[in-house]
């Protein structure tokens, strides 16, 4: 490391991830140092990919500048390091206070308990929690609101206590649930962010809005390009991308939580579970998924569809099985559109085809070493 300029191992130091590097620190006195005299270079970069990815929020009402703001004038002089490392731990935080409560903006969907439908037609009420302890939500009076000691559960009104979860599949946005409703944070950005400085200006400029469903867009256009030249490998991974800004990868359900299968008078021609036993834990995990997803949905179920067909070309049987049961959920969920009975054949050719390369690829003779390990591991019951 020595006989290189500084600027080549600060470049070579990039590719790593944060926690490599960390690990770096402490090997040497002298790899702590260098670190700490690039400390800008290094750990900036990853802290704009955070925010990148983390919901926005507006302006505590009457208090001054927007939530995120504060916390960046609160880390002024604090080494780039410790900005990440902050950043990432709050990003884990689930315990939620009255500042994330009305800092941000919220939608609001009733269950099937709560009188609620799941389908594409019925949106989203909005809501705001207001820092005089009064809710609104759309077409209702104001109601009292009030967080518990620790956190994980808002009271509103005399309606049984919203349990507080975490998005860390997406966007890290919190969720407020019961058997009767869920209500989700979403995307918002103050102008007052964007006065910061003329490099946060873009970044203010790409968070407001949608951000994610553009670039879920722009992705799926990318893979589509890909899949047509015949590039499937690359095709793939634009399709996983786009997945990732159309509510995430892989959800799985909390404890406790309540997502529901729909009924559907097609559920019965789809014949899941005769056919691929497996999907109802895949698709419950969807459904709850779905729940806090609107703009997102559209993409998301092309997404599905277009990671499914790419993944039997290069050969990922059970990532093209997970995209399929995934993709079954979200036309059962989105209700009556145009071209659903052609979605729906696309849908189940896809999984029987990776159902069928699944079984293939599960019946072909293994090596003899994989086969007495496999031996072994049943003779232990595994």
């Amino acid at each position: 490391m020595e006989s290189l300029p500084e600027e080549c191992v600060v470049h070579a130091l990039g590719f790593l991830e944060l926690e490599d590097v960390i690990d770096f620190t402490r090997t040497t006195k002298d790899a702590s140092a260098f670190v700490t005299k690039h400390d800008k270079s290094l750990f900036e970069p990853a802290l704009e990919r955070l925010h990148a990815w983390r919901q926005g929020v507006g302006r505590l009402e009457n208090e001054g500048p927007p939530l995120h703001e504060r916390r960046v004038l609160a880390m002024d002089n604090v080494p780039w390091r410790d900005r990440y490392l902050r950043e990432r731990a709050d990003l884990t935080r689930t315990a939620i206070t009255r500042d994330d409560l009305v800092a941000h903006s919220w939608r609001l969907r009733f269950r099937e308990p709560g009188g609620g439908v799941q389908v594409r037609e019925v949106p989203p009420k909005g809501c705001r929690f207001l820092s005089d302890g009064m809710f609104r939500l759309e077409g209702f009076p104001p109601m009292e609101w009030s967080v518990a000691e620790d956190g994980d559960a808002v009271v509103i009104s005399n309606f049984p206590p919203h349990r507080v979860q975490r998005r860390a599949h997406y966007d890290h946005g919190w969720t407020l649930e019961n058997k009767n409703v869920i209500l989700w944070s979403v995307d918002e950005m103050s102008p007052h962010w964007a006065r910061m400085s003329s490099r946060h200006a873009a970044a203010a400029a790409k968070l407001s809005g949608n951000r994610h469903a553009r670039e879920a867009r722009e992705l799926l256009t990318r893979g589509g390009v890909f899949e047509r030249a015949g590039r499937h490998d690359r095709a793939r991974i634009a399709f996983m991308d786009a997945l990732a800004h159309a509510g995430g990868t892989l959800a799985h359900l909390p404890l406790g939580a309540t997502g529901y299968l729909p009924e559907d008078p097609l559920a019965e021609d789809f014949e899941r579970y005769q056919t691929d036993p497996g999907a109802m834990v895949v698709e419950l995990q969807e459904c709850y998924q779905l729940e806090t997803l609107w703009h997102e949905r559209n993409n998301r179920l092309y997404a599905l569809l277009s990671l499914a067909r790419a993944a039997l070309e290069t050969g990922e049987a059970r990532q093209a099985l997970d995209a399929a049961r995934r993709a079954a959920m979200n036309v059962l969920h989105q209700g009556d559109f145009h071209g659903r009975a052609e979605c729906i054949r696309d849908v189940e050719d896809l999984r029987a085809r990776a159902l069928l390369a699944l079984s293939e690829e599960q019946s072909a003779p293994r090596p003899r070493s994989e086969s007495l390990l496999a031996q072994g591991l049943e003779g232990l019951g595994v």
